[in-house]
């Protein structure tokens, strides 16, 4: 029989000693993972200098050492279904093949302490290692995988996360947490993952038209998106025919929330709110742009910039306020709405602002975001996506996502790195999807939105 023990997720810790006993709610020992992230700054997203591990999307993996708890095609099947969610989520394709063979990802089962060319060396204490760097997942064989203690699909799917090119999150829900309880599972990505794991292996696919603003809102698998066009044009794209639907009305920014219905800046400044789909609106007076949050638990907060200037190239800050705006001690030239009801504003120097606070009040709380931006969208999930300043001579700037990491990080060392993380693509205007997927247009018209499959 073997003996009980307290291991954690995986090796190469990057934290403190691991202590012997872990406090739970539960009375069951929390299994930490030490995969080490970036030596200077932890980001989450990529762990290894070069960024993404691989570069082609057909990926092979092979089990070169089975463990003798489980037969091999049972081993097979737990794997598949662990490489099954980064697939779902992501543009790869994972495809076994024989353990002879050459394979991109080479898995085994091992006892701690064998050295082991090439790979990564087991400690007692740990139920993996994956390595990004080596393309390598090891398994502790000194685990009895049969036993529901340790769920090896669980354990896979985070390693595997390891060697795709994530590190670790302090999002304790996400699968790349650094802890999992004894006797559970976590089999499925949670939403932070599947942003993360696209950041690094997702694709932009073009959609048919042209654009000059952009605006999403909706649900998972039931996206709503909006456009402004070329002689200030509005724009509702049918996801069943794949193409853009005009609709009547006069728009050269426009914001979406969780009615589906958008409002809009028309080119004379006049700010008009849609009440049916088909371009019956109702004025609401006038503003340079507007931003509609759908907030969690229902419910939006609109906010516009409105058209005096501050004399320094922004415009005030307003939210409605029943049926009247009332001013801000903001201002600024692009502006957003997250779903807890947060508010963020790209000044015209490229400065980003987001007041934190969340109350009925307008003012105050206000801290500065790191980076510099042209624009910014913020997707129902909560995802905030900028557009840089540095725009090209094209027009279009680098396109970051917003790297949200909370100061009582689980591990600690070294710290989890705040801020904006670069995605490959370039744009004129953002915003976020329902789905942690955005919508861009670029300086030429074109209308983006980003994929995994």
């Amino acid at each position: 029989m073997r003996a009980a023990k307290v291991l954690v997720w995986c090796s190469l810790c990057a934290c403190a000693e691991q202590p012997e006993a872990l406090p739970s709610v539960s009375n069951q020992a929390a299994f930490f993972c030490g995969t080490r992230d970036a030596p200077a700054t932890r980001d989450k997203w990529a762990h290894f200098p070069e960024r993404v591990p691989f570069t082609d999307t057909d990926i092979t993996w092979r089990v070169e050492r089975y463990t003798g708890d489980l037969d091999a095609r049972t081993v097979d099947g737990i794997l598949a279904a662990a490489f099954a969610p980064w697939s779902t989520a992501s543009t790869l394709d994972f495809r076994q093949v024989a353990p002879t063979q050459p394979a991109d990802i080479r898995i085994r089962f091992d006892h701690p302490g064998e050295e082991l060319p090439e790979f990564d060396k087991l400690d007692d204490d740990t139920l993996g290692i994956g390595d990004s760097a080596l393309h390598t997942v090891l398994f502790n064989d000194d685990v009895d995988w049969s036993q529901p203690t340790h769920d090896l699909q669980s354990v896979a799917l985070h390693e595997l996360g390891h060697v795709l090119g994530l590190a670790h999150s302090d999002e304790g829900n996400a699968v790349m947490t650094t802890s999992l309880r004894d006797n559970s599972e976590k089999r499925a990505l949670h939403r932070e993952d599947e942003l993360a794991i696209n950041v690094l292996y997702g694709d932009w696919q073009p959609l048919r038209g042209l654009a000059t603003d952009v605006a999403a809102s909706g649900s998972r698998g039931n996206p709503v998106l909006w456009v402004t066009s070329g002689a200030n044009t509005v724009w509702r794209f049918d996801f069943v025919t794949e193409r853009f639907m005009q609709v009547p009305g006069d728009g050269v920014a426009i914001s979406v929330g969780n009615t589906g219905l958008p409002w809009v800046v028309s080119s004379d400044d006049s700010l008009w709110e849609a009440v049916t789909p088909d371009g019956v609106w109702w004025p609401r007076g006038s503003a340079k742009d507007v931003a509609v949050g759908s907030l969690n638990g229902g419910g939006t907060a609109i906010w516009i910039l409105s058209t005096r200037s501050t004399g320094d190239g922004n415009y005030v800050l307003q939210k409605l306020q029943g049926d009247a705006f009332v001013d801000s001690d903001e201002s600024g030239v692009r502006v957003a709405v997250d779903p807890l009801g947060r508010v963020y504003v790209v000044k015209r120097d490229g400065a980003i602002w987001r007041r934190g606070r969340r109350d009925n009040n307008v003012s105050g709380g206000w801290e500065s975001l790191p980076g510099c931006a042209s624009d910014i969208g913020v997707g129902t999930d909560g995802d905030i996506w900028v557009v840089d300043c540095r725009l090209d001579a094209n027009g279009n700037g680098p396109v970051w996502v917003w790297n949200e990491q909370s100061v009582t990080a689980m591990v600690s060392d070294p710290p989890f790195r705040r801020g904006f993380v670069p995605v490959a693509a370039a744009a004129k205007r953002i915003a976020g999807g329902p789905d942690g997927k955005p919508f861009a247009v670029d300086a030429q018209g074109g209308v983006w939105r980003r994929v995994a499959r």
